[in-house]
């Protein structure tokens, strides 16, 4: 009889503990994006990476190069951020931790890369590159090993690739002709076909965390110089486009939450580049950065929805707990 009440007790006391950590797991959402608001050398132009908490507040900076560090993406787990920079003369793409530390160079070839993305498992990376004479889709192991090229079957221009959630596809975009499409291929690069009309120019596709939607933009010309870019969503089998937000600005780099209820965008409604995130229950956007310096390229990552054990979790706490107390 003790030794089933014991037992009761104990897991009554792990279940407890379980729901105390999710609640507080739940709190620690965090965006990370890039800022040039510690670039007071009006000569030499400084952009910074920066995590901060989904209501903007606990803004900590994690890189500090005379360099131009960007386009940061959180990886599946958590523990650490891709990133390119300039650092090196030529954009490279790099890792850290998920508190900065431990910066290193994944490749260092010389040859300029963009727009860095972490398979679902975390064991694979993709990003573009002209290392071919043409911007093509690449892939390569997760520590920056066996390169190969994903898109060099046609003469388009590929860039901004964008995994499932089941890791078994990528979004791309692709560009020839003067327009650009969203299209998708199979994680190997094969079966690749069309998602949009070809009425636009299309880019910066991102999948939602339930595999179902991609978030994109449409850029539409508007007289000036620039195109005015808007948010767009579709279905993942081309169905049901439809735009996302209705206003007269530059709204961008769109990036779902890792609940799917949200998508963080960057937007010039207020002069210049700001960082908003869109409600998709009430369609309602908020401002959590306003400054007068450009903050954009956000990615968004939430720990309660990720399957790591307690263990985890809890490094993971006290490294933000760490980085809030400056340490």
């Amino acid at each position: 009889m003790k030794k089933g009440v014991l037992v009761f007790t104990m897991c009554t006391v792990m279940f407890i503990f379980c729901a105390f950590i999710n609640a507080q797991v739940s709190e620690q959402a965090k965006i990370v994006f890039c800022s040039d608001r510690y670039a007071n050398d009006p000569d030499h132009v400084n952009v910074d990476i920066c995590v901060m908490d989904t209501d903007g507040k606990n803004v900590f900076r994690l890189t500090n190069a005379i360099s131009w560090d960007a386009q940061p993406k959180w990886s599946p787990d958590g523990k650490k951020i891709l990133f390119t920079s300039l650092r090196d003369m030529a954009q490279e793409i790099y890792v850290m931790d998920a508190d900065g530390k431990n910066q290193q160079s994944l490749t260092n070839d010389r040859e300029w890369k963009w727009e860095p993305e972490w398979s679902p498992d975390g064991k694979s990376i993709t990003f573009d590159s002209e290392r071919g004479g043409n911007y093509d889709i690449y892939i390569m192991n997760a520590d920056g090993s066996n390169i190969r090229n994903l898109t060099d079957d046609d003469p388009a221009e590929d860039y901004f690739s964008s995994w499932s959630p089941d890791g078994k596809r990528i979004a791309f975009m692709s560009a020839l002709g003067g327009k650009s499409e969203i299209r998708i291929m199979d994680a190997d690069g094969k079966n690749k076909h069309t998602l949009t009309n070809g009425k636009r120019y299309a880019k910066m596709p991102a999948w939602s965390p339930d595999g179902q939607k991609i978030a994109f933009v449409y850029n539409f010309p508007n007289g000036k110089l620039n195109e005015k870019e808007e948010i767009y969503v579709i279905d993942a089998n081309g169905k049901n486009e439809h735009r996302l937000i209705n206003s007269p600005f530059n709204d961008s780099w769109p990036q779902w939450s890792t609940d799917g209820q949200s998508i963080v965008f960057r937007s010039d409604r207020d002069g210049n580049s700001e960082i908003y995130i869109m409600d998709l229950n009430s369609n309602t956007a908020r401002n959590i950065t306003n400054n007068l310096v450009e903050d954009f390229e956000p990615d968004w990552f939430d720990p309660a929805f990720i399957p790591t054990a307690v263990s985890s979790v809890g490094k993971f706490m006290t490294t933000w707990a760490r980085i809030k107390q400056g340490r």
